[in-house]
């Protein structure tokens, strides 16, 4: 990034790039992207499980560019690594654009798929992550990756990683019990919480997948119901709940265990010291696991 100089990218490995990631990333809210209330959450959960302690080497999951800030507020060598240029590129530009005196060291852009990580991120006091596990096949790369991490990080280390995951409670819902329950809440439409209780309704309860193409195939079928949801809103084409449509043609799949699974493959490699719900609508679907290596 010649726009930051402390910044380095490495070659990219052979892993297909998730661009289509930063497609109208910044329309993106609570759950999915989480604002100023819920990344004060984050910093305090961060805090408490540091116990306020600083670190000198930490490791980002995706490139988020909020957590690449708060990250890089707390350590002294941050590596922010994706797959993805496009959001690689969105992040440096939000840490160039929002440094100041408070940031505490320098912040490394890796271009690299999380399972091959060269041997030089290691050392790791604290890796967090936002959602990056939902990319990943479940278990087995989830095994992989948490199975390297735990390699790469000291004794002690916390590993702060939020997930899409499945809650006991969760019952599938079709189009029209989606509208009703958006429209019984009598509060300002949060959109992208109407985009994910639509691709929570398409998981497959026996793959642990969610196919968010077949949400948008749901969202056109019905989207005469799904349009006075929209009638009020300034600007509708800029809206989370049409950025749907950025999932034509990827053949992307999201990877969402339940989340007793999830806890259970993180306890193979970490000591799962609390599982964080956030401030936010939807919040049982996120959960924030916080882990300890042992």
């Amino acid at each position: 990034m010649p726009y930051l100089a402390e910044a380095a990218i490495s070659a990219a490995q052979s892993w297909p790039a998730i661009d289509f990631m930063r497609r109208a990333y910044e329309s993106n809210g609570e759950p999915l992207r989480l604002l100023e209330s819920g990344q004060r959450w984050f910093a305090r959960v961060l805090s408490h499980e540091r116990d306020g302690t600083q670190s000198d080497t930490a490791l980002v999951l995706g490139a988020t560019p909020w957590l690449a800030g708060l990250i890089r507020g707390t350590a002294a060598l941050t590596t922010v690594a994706d797959t993805s240029t496009a959001m690689l590129n969105l992040c440096a530009e939000s840490v160039r654009m929002s440094a100041n005196g408070a940031c505490r060291g320098r912040i490394d852009f890796l271009h690299r798929n999380w399972l091959a990580l060269p041997p030089n991120v290691q050392g790791l006091d604290v890796v967090a992550g936002d959602n990056a596990f939902s990319f990943l096949q479940y278990p087995d790369e989830w095994d992989r990756l948490l199975e390297l991490l735990a390699d790469r990080m000291t004794a002690g280390a916390v590993l702060l990683s939020r997930l899409l995951a499945i809650p006991g409670e969760h019952r599938r819902l079709d189009a029209a019990e989606i509208i009703r329950a958006t429209l019984a809440r009598r509060a300002p439409v949060n959109f992208t919480a109407l985009r994910v209780a639509l691709l929570f309704a398409h998981w497959d309860s026996a793959e642990y997948t969610i196919r968010p193409e077949d949400a948008l195939d749901t969202f056109q079928e019905h989207r005469a119901e799904f349009d006075p949801l929209l009638c009020d809103v300034a600007n509708a084409t800029e809206n989370d709940l049409l950025s749907i449509e950025k999932y034509r043609g990827t053949g992307v799949t999201y990877f969402v265990p339940p989340l007793a699974d999830a806890i259970a493959v993180f306890e193979r490699h970490f000591r799962v010291s609390a599982v964080y719900f956030g401030p936010y609508e939807m919040s049982q679907y996120f959960p924030l696991i916080a882990a300890a290596r042992r």
